[in-house]
């Protein structure tokens, strides 16, 4: 079972660290949607590995839809 999602850990960081000591780095590629405008706006990133979505995550700014997205392409990758 994966450890709980938390707010205080940059996931991010730890993905890009991962893929990098694995020699996957090159293969990491994000998708970004924004639904809305200023302060209303709604931010999706979704990670992509070799083409294959393996995280997804929502905030109110890209960097914070970034982070829940690299939590769950942790744990679709065993790590967390």
């Amino acid at each position: 079972m994966a450890a709980p999602y938390d707010p205080n850990l940059d996931y991010s960081r730890e993905l890009n660290n991962y893929l990098q000591a694995t020699g996957q780095l090159a293969s990491l590629q994000w998708a970004h949607q924004q639904i809305g405008q200023g302060e209303r706006a709604t931010h999706t990133m979704i990670a992509y590995l070799n083409g294959q979505a393996i995280g997804t995550g929502q905030a109110t700014t890209k960097n914070g839809a970034k982070k829940p997205a690299s939590y769950h392409a942790l744990v679709a990758l065993g790590r967390i």
